[in-house]
């Protein structure tokens, strides 16, 4: 967990998992008195700018492949109602991860589940039917008649029958 463990519940920060706690400039770590108490694994990480920030840099610098961004902050309009000074470092950081950084509907519209064949077979199930059925009921008189004789002829000759 990356931020202020006063915003937490006591099940994350009784879970084990190590908690990286957010240090202003002045050195005051919001929500590191609440981690101690519970007997929480304990990082500061000296960082000014948000907890987001925090963590996209934490995670970046330990070489992400793919950063999956759930909940955060993504359009421009979000970056300028946060503040001049806030924007700058947002800015920043999202410059550092590059584009490592992937919203998470973007993942989700690009791994949708596939799309069942049971149509497409459908389709071709009925496509044989129907020249099984032009082969069947044209008459004799018509190519696919004379054709569909031959073929009769042929297969009856095959199995020593008469034509």
């Amino acid at each position: 967990m990356v931020g202020n463990a006063d915003l937490v519940t006591e099940g994350v920060l009784l879970s084990g998992a190590e908690v990286v706690v957010r240090a202003d400039r002045n050195g005051h770590a919001a929500g590191y008195q609440r981690a101690e108490q519970h007997g929480a694994r304990i990082v500061v990480f000296p960082m000014t700018g948000s907890s987001e920030d925090a963590a996209l840099l934490l995670v970046h610098s330990h070489d992400a492949a793919l950063i999956v961004g759930v909940g955060s902050h993504a359009a421009l309009a979000e970056f300028v109602d946060r503040g001049r000074a806030d924007m700058a470092r947002t800015f920043l950081t999202r410059l550092k991860v590059g584009t490592k950084l992937v919203d998470a509907t973007a993942v989700a519209t690009v791994f949708r589940r596939p799309t069942p064949t049971w149509p497409l077979w459908l389709l071709v199930i009925l496509l044989g039917a129907g020249v099984a059925a032009t082969a069947v009921l044209s008459g004799d008189a018509t190519p696919v008649g004379e054709w569909r004789e031959s073929v009769v002829d042929a297969v009856t000759g095959l199995f020593g029958g008469s034509s």
